[in-house]
């Protein structure tokens, strides 16, 4: 199966060297579109994000609610992918942006939300909904200071039931 899916897709070192070709093509194709890539000091990649444009055209005609959360990559090469979305008019989900880091640590974060802040802005009535994570905390507080910062409740639950494990069915 491995080896089929090489054959199809490559494999991900191929893919990393192939990469900033991508994020030209992707900026060239979509013009208006926030594309950053960064480098480790080894040379490395480090960080990538995308706003597209579509997505900021898109964003003063949805909830001025931003969720961010971060995914572990399950691949050789490992890292996270933090994503930003919102509502749109119709309550479907609305993607604004997305960033494949090294691991959700203080410098991704801090990066990802300076980057999305390059590419959206300070909106009124802006809300940012997150899991608890300390990074997206500090993040939060350090680029967006002037906007409030919530706590999703599924991940507030899903704290308190594993906390209560015991009475873990009553707790709605």
């Amino acid at each position: 199966k491995e080896k089929a899916q090489e054959i199809v897709r490559g494999n991900a070192t191929g893919s990393y060297v192939q990469l900033v070709s991508y994020l030209y093509m992707l900026h060239q194709k979509n013009p208006g579109s926030i594309v950053n890539f960064q480098v480790g000091d080894n040379g490395c990649f480090l960080y990538v994000f995308v706003a597209l444009n579509a997505s900021m055209k898109g964003w003063p005609h949805c909830i001025p609610v931003v969720i961010v959360d971060g995914t572990f990559l399950k691949s050789a090469h490992g890292g996270t992918l933090l994503v930003a979305a919102t509502q749109d008019a119709g309550g479907k989900i609305f993607p604004l942006a997305f960033a494949v880091v090294n691991s959700e640590n203080d410098g991704s974060w801090d990066w990802f939300f300076d980057k999305f802040r390059h590419a959206y802005g300070l909106r009124g009535d802006m809300t940012i909904i997150s899991d608890r994570h300390e990074s997206i905390i500090k993040a939060v507080s350090k680029v967006y200071p002037e906007i409030p910062h919530g706590f999703c409740i599924f991940h507030l639950l899903s704290n308190i039931k594993s906390k209560f494990k015991k009475n873990s069915k009553k707790i709605k």
